[in-house]
């Protein structure tokens, strides 16, 4: 079996490798194509990637730029970081002396309002209406039919 197996495959590489006798391009003065489109293609396909991946590099060259250009130097930073960390403890200094402040004058008024004697209740108010007396109903009855 193994014999009738390599026996096939000699006969098959033979017939696929060497079946024509002539060389296909022995004929010096046989035309001969190019396949041009291919290398147009390729070529194309080369100038299209350089144009886009230049367009890419441009575009990150100009934002590093715009970068650089706004940075702050990091001297310049850490100072004004320090200004504001010491206007932040002076404005924390000013307004506990505030707090402070207004708390004793606080104090100050409850003691006052606790030494004084209480002030006395005011008088009721007069009512806002007044009674009628007899002779004031009769007028009224009066007015009310002469209209």
């Amino acid at each position: 079996m193994g014999a009738i197996g390599a026996l096939v495959l000699v006969g098959g590489s033979w017939f696929i490798l060497g079946g024509d006798d002539k060389p296909a391009g022995s004929d010096p003065d046989a035309a001969q194509t190019i396949d041009t489109a291919g290398v147009v293609n390729r070529d194309l396909a080369n100038r299209e990637f350089v144009a886009t991946y230049s367009n890419r590099i441009d575009a990150v060259t100009r934002e590093q730029k715009a970068l650089r250009d706004a940075s702050v130097p990091r001297s310049e930073i850490e100072e004004q970081l320090a200004a504001l960390k010491a206007e932040n403890q002076a404005m924390r200094t000013d307004g506990q002396a505030a707090i402070d402040a207004i708390s004793a004058e606080n104090a100050e008024l409850r003691t006052r309002l606790a030494s004084q004697p209480p002030a006395p209740l005011p008088a009721a108010p007069p009512p806002a209406y007044r009674r009628r007396t007899p002779e004031h109903r009769s007028d009224a009855g009066r007015h009310h039919q002469s209209r």
